[in-house]
């Protein structure tokens, strides 16, 4: 969820996931401000992720337009959420508020 503000995320992945594990299943943008988005396009530069859901939003930062279009070329999945959507992903129960 989220990726903060620049490539510091992709350090736990790489601990955690196997070198030859380069996919994600999930990833979830709760706003695309940079303290959040900048971190996730680095995730989606070096990971293929699978399904993503975010929150749509109206804003002109450079780096959520980057965002979209990384999205738009990535081939995942994509999910525009809203208040009071739920989800079930695996064993995973989310609950959008």
């Amino acid at each position: 969820m989220d990726g903060g503000p620049n490539d510091q995320i992709l350090t736990p992945l790489e601990r955690y996931l196997l070198p030859w594990n380069r996919e994600i299943k999930l990833l979830v943008l709760t706003h695309p401000q940079a303290d959040h988005l900048t971190g996730v396009l680095h995730v989606l530069e070096r990971y293929k992720v699978k399904q993503i859901f975010y929150y749509p939003s109206v804003y002109g930062a450079k780096d959520y337009e980057k965002f979209l279009e990384a999205i738009k070329n990535d081939g995942a999945w994509v999910l525009l959420v809203a208040v009071s959507d739920y989800f079930q992903v695996g064993e995973l129960h989310l609950q959008i508020v």
